[in-house]
């Protein structure tokens, strides 16, 4: 293999580490936060079981619900312009593909909850 090849070889590959990199930067933030979005859990589950045993609290601001973490995951959230932060356990399961359903106290930490949808910052490591 001649010198040049080698060269291209290495420089392509470069470029697929860089372009890797860049794509991982658009999900995790600078401080090692993912950004994901949440809703709220409806009020027409205040009181039923949620997967970790317990009964639902839509007024328990520590409630979330999430199929990307284990049960009693600890999770550490803010709101995108940092100035809001919550810790909230995952205690529940959801048919939904977004990050997180929150409690209603929770979610309205964040947002006024007629919006539906919030972007939060989410640490795993706190």
């Amino acid at each position: 293999m001649k010198s040049w090849e080698t060269w291209l070889i290495w420089a392509v590959l470069c470029c697929l580490l860089m372009l890797e990199l860049w794509l991982l930067a658009q999900t995790i933030g600078a401080e090692g936060m993912q950004t994901g979005w949440a809703t709220w859990i409806s009020s027409d589950l205040h009181g039923d079981l949620m997967a970790d045993g317990t009964p639902f609290d839509e007024g328990n601001a520590t409630i979330a619900a999430a199929n990307n973490w284990p049960l009693g995951t600890r999770l550490y959230l803010e709101s995108i312009d940092g100035r809001k932060g919550l810790t909230v356990t995952v205690r529940d399961r959801g048919a939904f593909e977004h990050e997180l359903d929150l409690s209603y106290r929770a979610f309205s930490f964040f947002e006024d909850p007629a919006k539906g949808w919030v972007e939060l910052k989410i640490d795993r490591g706190r």
